[in-house]
């Protein structure tokens, strides 16, 4: 109403002599998707003084669509590690790697409860998958929905060591892949309007301080594209964590650590007694915002992935 009596008090000297004559009414049909509006005008008749009538009550009508569920298309791209650690028991729930396929199903349960129509959700939303130990371990391509990724973890076995570039890698790979197969396929693909997320979770750190070096240098890359990127900690050690900081994407109109200068090179120290290099050099463990989660035990990182599906799904799913 609001938006129509503005339009009206903007507009109404378009139609003089012709003068508004009461409230307009509002007519939504959701079944339809419409919205008509009803303007109640009154015309004077230039010759109706002979005809007994010098004005005529006419009605302004107007008609649009739209949608009740206006949904961005979406692409979900995880790096999941999938090392020797990921076997070990959880605080509190079974082995991280078990954690991790059923924090993967809340996900999307959250993503698929955000919306009345799943359906149409699973039509725009698209999922791959990339898990690491010291190698790229398994890669499932970006496929519509998520039934082909839910199934694809819940083959997930852990084993080896930690080294999350070729994983983060792949899934920057699977994303920009994922944009050209969209314009080829999609008539109505509006490049803007897609929203690109990468999930990244560690139990560990990696096992050589130039894979910190490579794996931050992506996640900066990705960000710099317009990817999102949501970090979570499984009872990782300090080093694990401040990696997943400095990959996670700041806040809205905030600049993350690390990321002015682009250099990881530059969020690096010497480590303790000067051997070697670790992280901390642009932020710390108190670093902390809407993209980074740390989980330190299981109940906390299954509500880590349910609460990235509902941040997901809130940013993507709305009304108009």
């Amino acid at each position: 109403m609001a938006v129509v009596r503005a339009y009206i008090e903007a507009n109404a000297f378009k139609i003089s002599p012709g003068v508004i004559s009461g409230e307009p009414t509002i007519v939504f049909d959701d079944s339809k998707e419409t919205v008509t509006v009803i303007v109640p005008t009154t015309v004077s008749l230039a010759f109706g003084g002979f005809l007994g009538a010098r004005d005529k009550p006419v009605g302004a009508t107007s008609a649009a669509t739209y949608l009740k569920n206006s949904i961005d298309p979406v692409s979900i791209a995880f790096a999941l590690d999938v090392s020797g650690s990921m076997q070990l028991n959880a605080s509190g729930g079974g082995t991280k790697i078990d954690v991790v396929k059923r924090s993967t199903k809340s996900l999307f349960k959250a993503i698929e409860n955000g919306t009345d129509n799943p359906v149409k959700l699973k039509k725009v939303l698209r999922s791959g998958m990339s898990a690491y130990n010291t190698d790229l371990v398994t890669s499932l391509p970006m496929s519509w929905g998520w039934d082909a990724l839910e199934s694809s973890v819940d083959l997930l076995s852990a084993t080896g060591g930690t080294n999350s570039t070729p994983a983060l890698a792949n899934s920057y790979k699977q994303l920009l892949n994922d944009r050209s197969f969209r314009a080829a396929n999609d008539p109505n693909y509006i490049r803007k309007r897609l929203k690109e997320y990468v999930i990244f979770m560690t139990d560990g750190d990696n096992n050589q301080p130039g894979f910190d070096v490579e794996s931050m240098q992506l996640c900066f890359d990705m960000r710099a594209e317009g990817i999102e990127i949501y970090s979570v900690a499984f009872e990782a050690p300090e080093k694990g964590e401040l990696l997943l900081v400095e990959c996670a994407s700041p806040d809205e109109g905030e600049e993350g650590p690390g990321f002015s200068n682009k250099d990881p090179s530059k969020c690096m120290n010497n480590g303790a007694n000067g051997k070697g290099k670790a992280l901390g050099h642009c932020s710390n463990r108190t670093t902390k915002n809407d993209y980074y989660f740390d989980a330190d035990d299981a109940k906390a990182f299954e509500a880590a992935f349910k609460r990235i599906g509902e941040e997901i799904v809130r940013s993507n799913v709305r009304l108009k």
